[in-house]
């Protein structure tokens, strides 16, 4: 199945046939991470990653979040208990998305410290920026 849908995005996103699974998937990688910004990809790997959002309680808010669609995304996110119902039907609803990177759940943990961290030094960054005149 894994195979078959490699094969179909490869034909959409117009990708040489000839290379190995583990080259396209590291390809499909990045052109995720290429075409959607910060916000959006620190909120699809914490939804994969339980044990992330835990971190990502202490560490962001839903005020790090720029677009009003993320911040109330965050806000659920960072609200729900982590074995809720409702973080269980977002996750089911990412898993049927195809174009989303196949990461392994150490993977999409390791990708969302990396975003939190991101977030935070944006909003650190950002905080000195507005005091500098």
């Amino acid at each position: 199945m894994e195979a078959d849908r490699l094969t179909r995005d490869t034909r959409r996103m117009h990708l040489p046939d000839r290379m190995t699974p583990e080259y396209r998937a590291e390809l499909l990688r990045a052109r995720w991470r290429c075409r959607n910004g910060l916000e959006a990809r620190a909120l699809v790997a914490l939804a994969r990653s339980p044990a992330a959002l835990v971190v990502a309680r202490d560490r962001i808010m839903s005020d790090d979040f720029l677009t009003p669609a993320y911040a109330v995304g965050a806000a659920l996110l960072l609200a729900a208990d982590p074995d809720s119902r409702v973080l269980e039907l977002i996750r089911d609803s990412l898993d049927a998305r195809p174009y989303l990177p196949e990461l392994s759940p150490t993977e999409w943990e390791a990708e969302a410290l990396q975003l939190i961290e991101e977030l935070v030094q944006r909003r650190e960054r950002w905080a000195v920026e507005k005091r500098s005149p």
